[in-house]
């Protein structure tokens, strides 16, 4: 049995398009223009903090929520816009990692995807 045997909330995921000066090899995202793709996907939303360490450098990354799901189109840089709890219609956050997780007999279960609120209030 799935660890997240059930996905009661629901968030709309915007995926930015990417371009890159090729004066500058500067990336840029942007959320607005297409290519941007939008899609709805099941989850379990839960709001905690802490920081989560995402490379061998110790690069630490602040973590507002927590997002489980067993959809595998997230990616990070993705802008995450809750739509249920009602509660947290209000935030915007953005992701910074995405972590799959696996049964012991290496089964696929879920993904744990940690967010940063996209702006402080």
């Amino acid at each position: 049995m799935s660890l997240l045997s059930s996905e009661p909330h629901s968030v709309n995921v915007i995926s930015p398009s990417r371009t890159r000066s090729l004066t500058t090899n500067v990336g840029t995202l942007n959320y607005v223009v297409p290519p941007a793709t939008q899609i709805a996907v099941k989850c379990m939303l839960q709001m905690r903090g802490g920081n989560r360490v995402v490379n061998a450098d110790g690069a630490a990354y602040p973590i507002d929520a927590v997002l489980y799901t067993t959809d595998l189109r997230v990616n990070v840089d993705d802008l995450i816009l809750p739509v249920t709890p009602s509660q947290l219609a209000a935030f915007r956050f953005i992701v910074t990692s995405v972590m799959f997780k696996y049964k012991t007999n290496g089964e696929f279960d879920h993904v744990e995807i940690a967010l940063s609120r996209e702006a402080k209030v």
